[in-house]
């Protein structure tokens, strides 16, 4: 081994000491949608992991349902659906506002921008650069585009060449855009597809990656969309995306159906593509996941360390899967199915700890993770009021 590969395995172990003990150190914040009041919980991470409030419930701007959580630097962004306070039965719609996050972990002044559909939002890992899918066929707002943000200063600021549209009306051909990822380089957009050809769908699951320029605004495609649903009657399954970046090599992991038909609503599993993280090309798809357990599974996140996929089984089931450190393929260790009563949950920054919105207690859970071992601690070490109906948590670290 030569000298200079010594260094920098001894820079890059350093490097991860450093991000760990940061990790450990510095204040954690936790976030709470709740769909029953369009408002927004606010806890503290205690030492042990369990949650403190901050401040009462931020209500949410008007026609702002918080179903759509995203955070990384000082900014918390939202997205969901128009509240019936301000949307009719025909028109639909949704919107897209960002919170500035206050060294306190306390939410400055909210910024707004209304879009006419949100299937997706993403921030980069330096909270600079934000985005939102919209899909939509309705003729009263017809958009099939995605727009970008500069939110650096707590601000929707519009990025140049938003927004990007995928879809011709006239012709009824084109690309409906719906999960969205950041590249860690902030340098690619991934991005999910539904493929049509004159307004009738042939493509569903398909997967994009766009370059992003310089100023942040959206380029042109690295990598034409493809499917990233592989497999025998598998095909695509939805908007939920999440991503692992390996030591050469990053995985996209996406929803996908076993056996959707007309009428039939399929089975969810997983999609597996690779991505070369210096070119952002599509270098190989993996035949999509079937647990062994055949259970259904949409992935939600990946833990800190890079080693663990936690997917839902829509039930209030959490599997956590292994992923393997040389391809991103997936296995299931025996008994790594953990009944969190969630769908929707976010690792901690250090890997301990597990934050779990429990839709039907109106509550948020907090539970042990061994990072080693890919094990949920149960029961949880504590629970914490938020408003009502929570469906979606996220853990910041904004110092």
């Amino acid at each position: 081994m030569s000298i200079s590969s010594v260094l920098l395995k001894a820079a890059l172990l350093l490097y991860t000491f450093t991000q760990l003990i940061n990790a450990t150190t510095k204040p954690q914040f936790v976030y709470v949608g709740n769909a029953g009041d369009d408002s927004i919980s606010v806890f503290v991470v205690t030492s042990n992991g369990t949650l403190k409030p901050l401040e009462p419930s931020v209500a949410s701007p008007l026609c702002g349902m918080p179903s759509l959580l995203a955070t990384a630097g000082h900014v918390l962004l939202a997205g969901g659906e128009y509240t019936a306070v301000c949307s009719g039965p025909d028109l639909g719609g949704a919107t897209v506002y960002v919170y500035p996050i206050q060294l306190s972990g306390k939410l400055g002044t909210v910024s707004v921008s209304y879009l006419n559909d949100v299937e997706s939002i993403a921030v980069d890992q330096s909270g600079k650069l934000a985005f939102a899918s919209g899909a939509s066929f309705n003729p009263h707002a017809e958009a099939a585009s995605i727009n970008g943000w500069n939110v650096s200063k707590g601000n929707l600021d519009t990025l140049p060449s938003s927004p990007t549209n995928f879809f011709n009306f006239e012709t009824g051909n084109g690309f409906l855009p719906s999960g969205l990822a950041v590249s860690p380089n902030a340098k690619f957009l991934y991005a999910t597809f539904s493929k049509y050809s004159n307004y009738n769908n042939v493509g569903d699951g398909q997967l994009g990656v766009l370059s992003l320029l310089l100023d942040g605004g959206i380029g042109s495609f690295v990598n034409n969309p493809v499917p990233g649903c592989k497999g025998a009657k598998i095909s695509g399954g939805g908007n939920q995306v999440a991503t692992v970046t390996l030591k050469s090599k990053i995985v996209i992991y996406q929803s996908c159906l076993k056996g959707a038909a007309v009428n039939i609503a399929g089975t969810p599993v997983i999609g597996l593509t690779v991505i070369n993280p210096s070119t952002g090309r599509i270098e190989k798809t993996y035949e999509a996941f079937l647990p062994p357990s055949k259970t259904s599974l949409a992935p939600i996140a990946v833990d800190p360390t890079g080693h663990w996929l936690a997917a839902s089984n829509g039930e209030g089931k959490i599997d956590v899967l292994a992923i393997d450190q040389s391809t991103g393929r997936l296995s299931e260790p025996p008994h790594h199915m953990f009944n969190v009563d969630a769908n929707g949950v976010a690792f901690d920054h250090t890997g301990r700890f597990l934050y779990a919105a429990q839709t039907k207690n109106n509550v948020v859970a907090a539970f042990g993770f061994d990072s080693q071992t890919g094990n949920v601690n149960l029961p949880s070490l504590g629970k914490q009021g938020t408003g009502p109906a929570p469906t979606v948590v996220v853990v910041a670290q904004p110092q």
